[in-house]
């Protein structure tokens, strides 16, 4: 089996990003591309970006603030 790799990008204010792999549905893909292209996002990373900081914010009680406040939300697209 091929092991998964990521791989880590620093942002301008230092904070480091990794990269990882999700499967999702056709529609699911089809659905974020049309925000992108409608410019709510920039792209498909910030439009998951953005998934994924509302998922932490509604489970933040459960994680605590150490994780929920890291990083930006991803909701600086073209159009937001």
């Amino acid at each position: 089996m091929q092991k998964l790799t990521t791989t880590t990008h620093r942002r301008p204010n230092g904070s480091a990003r990794r990269t990882i792999a999700a499967h999702v549905d056709e529609a699911a893909v089809i659905g974020v591309d049309r925000l992108v292209e409608r410019g709510i996002f920039v792209n498909r990373s910030h439009a998951i970006d953005a998934a994924i900081a509302l998922l932490l914010r509604k489970y933040a009680e459960l994680l605590g603030k150490e994780v929920c406040n890291s990083g930006d939300s991803g909701t600086q697209g073209r159009g937001a």
